[in-house]
């Protein structure tokens, strides 16, 4: 079977510096292509009903005009993806929780991921082979990644990837979104009663640049692979109908973040959500707020009736 996630996360895939803010990450889960090319078809025209063009929810008015348009787009989308989904074979996931949450479940997840986590003060070499190890690094607090090691049937060890430096920044946040991916996998392949092969399509990360020079995207990749030892694939949503068509699915998940992250912004809950969309879109939707770490390692994240398509 195929699994198909197309992610992003809002404010940003970095950490703010502020405890409260609240980050929210969104998965847009299909099980194949033409099931998600369907939804899109479905929810650009119900956009075009109201005179939209799909684009991401962000962006910042300069002007009343420009604030009006956006609230405009903002709701015709919402009002889209309420007639739209229904009418899908696509399941859609957010998970919320503030930033002094995910921080604080740093051990808890590598732990859960099986990383050894290392605390290294100073500037020097320290890297756990198959870990996760948070260090210092030209006065910055840096994570190192790795390398990963498996070992062979004559009991030798093989290293099989280099390791990888990052920013604490990003790596935190790197590693929520990598564990609520592996959660979300577990899920299905407990549901499919197997392990099916998965595509994670992202919107473009932090520091990766159009030069083809992806660390984020590295990172997450290696995350994932080292911990669910199956078939995958890692790379950035660019899922068009037509070869002139400018609709991605990245767009999709990317107002589905920005509105889910400003409605928790506000309400700290996910029932305003939940009624905004309709009772008749429950089997399609997944919504979550974490408020703690106990909440992070208990995800409890399930689908039913993923579709092929």
């Amino acid at each position: 079977m195929q699994f198909i996630a197309v992610v992003d996360g809002c404010p940003s895939d970095s950490l703010t510096g502020q405890e409260d803010t609240w980050h929210t990450f969104a998965i847009l889960q299909a099980g194949s292509f033409r099931a998600l090319e369907h939804f899109i078809v479905e929810l650009r025209s119900c956009l075009k009903a109201s005179n939209l063009q799909l684009r991401k929810w962000g962006g910042n008015a300069s002007n009343e005009k420009q604030k009006m348009r956006n609230a405009n787009f903002r709701e015709g989308f919402i009002v889209s993806l309420r007639t739209a989904l229904p009418k899908s074979q696509v399941n859609v996931l957010t998970v919320s929780c503030q930033e002094k949450v995910i921080v604080a479940a740093e051990d808890a997840m590598c732990k859960v991921l099986g990383l050894e986590h290392a605390v290294v003060m100073g500037d020097r070499q320290s890297i756990c082979l198959g870990g996760y190890t948070r260090h210092w690094c030209e006065g910055r607090e840096v994570v190192t990644l790795g390398p990963f090691e498996k070992v062979l049937a004559d009991g030798h060890a093989q290293v099989i990837s280099e390791p990888l430096l990052a920013p604490r920044k990003n790596a935190v946040i790197w590693l929520w979104m990598a564990y609520i991916l592996w959660s979300l996998y577990m899920a299905v392949a407990e549901q499919c009663g197997g392990k099916p092969a998965w595509q994670v399509h992202f919107d473009r990360l932090a520091n990766d640049d159009v030069a083809r020079n992806y660390p984020g995207l590295g990172f997450i990749d290696m995350l994932l692979k080292s911990t669910t030892n199956v078939e995958l694939t890692s790379s950035y949503a660019e899922v068009s109908l037509t070869p002139t068509d400018m609709s991605t699915p990245d767009l999709i998940v990317d107002c589905i973040a920005g509105w889910a992250n400003e409605s928790i912004t506000n309400w700290g809950n996910t029932r305003e959500l939940e009624a905004i969309l309709g009772e008749e879109r429950r089997s399609h939707l997944e919504l979550h707020v974490l408020n703690g770490e106990t909440d992070i390692r208990a995800l409890p994240v399930k689908f039913t009736g993923l579709a092929s398509g």
